[in-house]
């Protein structure tokens, strides 16, 4: 914007940005760090498996605006709320565009430590995807963005642990 208001204008918005996200950033410089999501993929013939680690305080912010909610009283009593999380911010699509139905098969809350964070706990999903005959289970495409969406800062490491048919095991 050009004149004599458009030099306010940029001013009263840098302003008004800058006053919005002062809380969120003395929030996060007062905190210790967090450790990010791992995601181990484990592709096999006709089956991709998922094993996502999210840290739990991360998680509980996106999903109750509480870094410090209680997640193991949230994972014993709103199970489908984090199925639905998952569904809709987790996806693996085959290269001809057809999507993967994925099974949540365990969701349970662990401790972990982190060389930077130490000491917190985690939410550990176990997910899986039957590949159909007609696609190879080693070209597709995930798509994840838990806690991204909300959190961008935060991100995700994505590894293949086990790929059969490539001989790969762990690291072996």
């Amino acid at each position: 914007m050009t004149g004599p208001g458009g030099g306010i204008f940029r001013a009263v918005c840098l302003a008004l940005f800058c006053l919005l996200s002062l809380p969120f950033a003395a929030t996060r410089a007062e905190a210790h760090p967090f450790p990010n999501s791992v995601i181990s993929l484990g592709v096999e013939e006709r089956l991709i498996s998922l094993d996502i680690g999210i840290p739990a305080p991360e998680l509980m912010h996106v999903l109750t605006g509480d870094a410090n909610a209680d997640a193991s009283s949230f994972l014993a009593s709103r199970e489908q709320d984090l199925r639905s999380y998952l569904a809709a911010h987790i996806a693996l699509r085959t290269t001809t565009g057809a999507d993967l139905p994925i099974l949540v098969l365990t969701m349970s809350l662990e401790n972990a430590r982190d060389a930077e964070a130490g000491e917190y706990q985690q939410f550990r999903f176990k997910l899986e995807a039957a590949v159909p005959a007609n696609a190879d289970s080693r070209q597709f495409q995930l798509r994840y963005d838990a806690v991204i969406h909300q959190i961008p800062c935060h991100f995700a490491l994505a590894r293949i642990d086990r790929n059969f048919r490539a001989g790969l095991v762990g690291h072996g």
